[in-house]
Formats: structure tokens, sequence, C-alpha cells
């Protein structure tokens, strides 16, 4: 489907317009209540008058909702209770983002609503059970999705509960001690009945890649044949030509795949069987926070965001934070103080972050650097390499 553009603004106060995509950007246009063309009003469409007629007048009360988003999102708003809008604000984080993020405040509170480009839902709908799979725990706090769907114009949105977050408030050691304490108390708790021992209840997203989520009762045979193997044969078709330092390192990822996968089902060999835990999935600092709570309302409290959840081995929820930058040393003390590391723990965890390493470098290119040492390879391609002959047991740049 094209993307909207101005040009396709048919109603000048339809509600069921769109989030207009502009310049390869979603753009927050205010609404029109007169053609462009002088001198020619234009009326709502049916479907707009007839649903905001079944609405209460007064959730319509601020225009500064984004056109896509206004009757849809409203709506979904009036259905859980809230007052009328009051403002609307566009609060994401930042570029680079598979999502824009709008603060909508209400008579009864704010709310967030993440839009997507993306034209199917499936995506939010896992987030949501994701979400709601990580509240139904009562170890961590995440935030409450209410509902999601399909926009009419193009592009998907997920409304949840709004958390205001302290600025920094992740590094904040008390703060990190209790997200530590949490996590492992998540993991340690039997999961409920399920369809199967090792997967999830549907299929999600990691970044913006496809998870397979499909039952699996052997821990070892799932994360090889769901995981791993789909990321590094991507990566090996996609990164054939000369990335590294070297036309050897260049075709590694082709030349030891079998010894890859070898050494990653001897790894996981011992844990094939592992009590199944609930998994964050995609969990890293940019995806923690902090918010005051509590009973006195003054505590610093921990929340996650953004999980791609699993059930799986634990140990993977501590691979992606350590890669880049990793968690300070607060959170590993108290997690490991509840989970002791286990035997094999080192080798399991090169396997778990080859398979993050791979995703960003599908998902990203070959990184910010085509240079780099042993000691430190700078992108995404030299990192993946470089765990690829660690756990082959090999030296990199080797003469």
């Amino acid at each position: 489907m094209a993307k909207p553009t101005f040009a396709s603004r048919r109603c000048s106060r339809c509600y069921c317009a769109a989030l207009l995509w502009v310049g390869g950007a979603w753009a927050l246009v205010p609404p029109l209540h007169h053609n462009v063309k002088a001198g020619v009003v234009q009326q709502r469409c049916t479907s707009t008058r007839n649903r905001r007629a079944s609405l209460s007048a007064s959730a319509y009360a601020h225009e500064a909702a984004p056109d896509g988003l206004r009757d849809v999102v409203i709506e979904a708003l009036v259905q859980h209770g809230a007052g009328g809008v009051t403002s609307v604000k566009d609060v994401s984080p930042g570029p680079g983002l598979h999502t824009r993020h709008f603060k909508y405040d209400t008579a009864d509170g704010p709310f967030l609503c993440k839009v997507s480009e993306r034209s199917s839902d499936d995506h939010f709908k896992a987030e949501m059970a994701s979400l709601q799979a990580i509240r139904s725990m009562n170890c961590l706090r995440a935030p409450e999705p209410l509902s999601c769907g399909a926009l009419p114009l193009g592009g998907s949105y997920l409304l949840m509960e709004y958390l205001p977050c302290i600025p920094f408030g992740q590094s904040i050691p008390s703060v990190l001690q209790q997200l530590a304490e949490g996590l492992a108390q998540m993991h340690l708790t039997p999961p409920p009945a399920l369809s199967g021992l090792y997967g999830f209840s549907v299929d999600g997203l990691l970044g913006g890649a496809n998870q397979d989520n499909a039952w699996d009762d052997d821990f070892a045979t799932f994360f090889l044949e769901q995981r791993l193997i789909p990321q590094y044969h991507r990566a090996a078709a996609k990164f054939s030509a000369n990335y590294g330092t070297s036309n050897q390192e260049s075709s590694a990822l082709m030349t030891l795949e079998e010894q890859v996968f070898e050494a990653a089902r001897q790894a996981l060999l011992p844990v094939k069987n592992v009590q199944p835990s609930l998994l964050h999935g995609d969990l890293w600092i940019g995806n923690c926070g902090a918010i005051l709570g509590g009973t006195d309302g003054t505590t610093r409290v921990p929340v996650v965001f953004d999980p791609a959840c699993w059930y799986g081995h634990h140990e993977f929820d501590l691979a992606l934070g350590s890669l880049f930058g990793g968690f300070p040393p607060p959170f590993d003390d108290a997690y490991h103080a509840l989970v002791p590391k286990a035997d094999g723990f080192d080798e399991r965890m090169r396997i778990y972050r080859l398979y993050h390493m791979l995703n960003h470098l599908n998902l990203h290119g070959a990184g910010f650097s085509s240079r780099g040492s042993t000691e430190s390879p700078n992108g995404y391609f030299e990192r993946a390499v470089k765990l690829v002959y660690d756990i082959v047991g090999l030296t990199m740049w080797s003469s």
C-alpha cells in the first residue's frame, strides 16, 4: 500500500483520515477544516459521522492528535474509561526507532500510544502478550497494554499505560539491584501450564526481526533451529563480501558454520531440559527505567519496556545487556546472588551473544566501523566474527 501524502487527505474533518507519512517519517499535521481549495467546504465522511456520533462528545475536546490516530485511539481511550483528551505530544525517544510514541493527556491521566508504519498489528499483539505475561508474574513493573489495531490508511498502533520515568533512573544502584532481583524472581517462578516447554503463544519481533516462537520440548533444538541457525544463515549469505580485515575473516561465517553449530549443540546440551523461564527477550539498559512508586510514592521502582517474551533458558536474558556497555556491577551481583552461575555459563553466553550480534548485523549492517583490533573489534560484523572465533576456539586475525 502506498504511503499516504498530503494529497490523500480527502476529508477535512475526517477523524479516520491518516497519520501522514511525509518525507520518510510520520508527520504531525493539524486538522484542516476546509478544503485547501479556497471556498470549498468539505463534508465529513459517513463512517466518521456515524462512529463519532456513537462516542462521548467530550472525548473530542482536543484536536491535537494526529489525524490517523484521533478517532481510533480516542475511541480506545473512551472504551477504557478515559475522559476528554487535553493534549497530545510526540514523545518519541529519538531517531532510528521502528515506532513513534505519542503521549495522550486526558482528564483521567496520561496514556502512551506507539505507532508503526507496519500495516499488520501482529507485532503489537505480540508486544501486548509480552507485557501481559510480565505483569502476570508480579516480579517486574511493566506498562499495562490496553489495545492495539490497524490504522485506517496504513500503519498500526499500540495503546498502553504511560509511565513517567526518572531521567537516568535505570543507572541508580538501588534501582539496578531491584531490577536484578525482580528479574531473578521472574526467572525462578515456574511458568503456567503451556502448550510446550520452550516458545511463546505468538510469534514476535526482536528489534525488527521476526522470531519463530513455535513450541518445542528440547531447548537446545529450539534455540538452534528457531534462533541461531536462521540468523547465522542470513548473515553468512548477506556478508560474504570482504567486510573484515582480510579475505579469510570475510568468509569466516561460511567456513566455520558447522563448527559453530556443533559447538553450540555441545554448549546447550546440559540445558536441553532446563526449567523454562519467562524471558523479557530484549533486555538491555535502554529498555529499562525507573518511576516513583511504593506506598509513599517516593520510592524509585524499576520498570521494563519493549519486551519480546518467550519461555527459555534464564541465562539468555543476560546476554544482550552484556554486549553494549552492560549493566553496572550492582545488577550482576544482585542477580547471581539469587541465581548463581551454572557450569558452562561462559560458553553459553557466547552462543546467546552471537545470536544478538547476528541480529544486529542483519538489521543494521556491518556496523559503525569496518576496522578494529583483536582486543576491540568495532563493527557488528567484526564483533560477530570475533564471537565465532571464540566459540570454535580459534584466534581472530591470526597469521
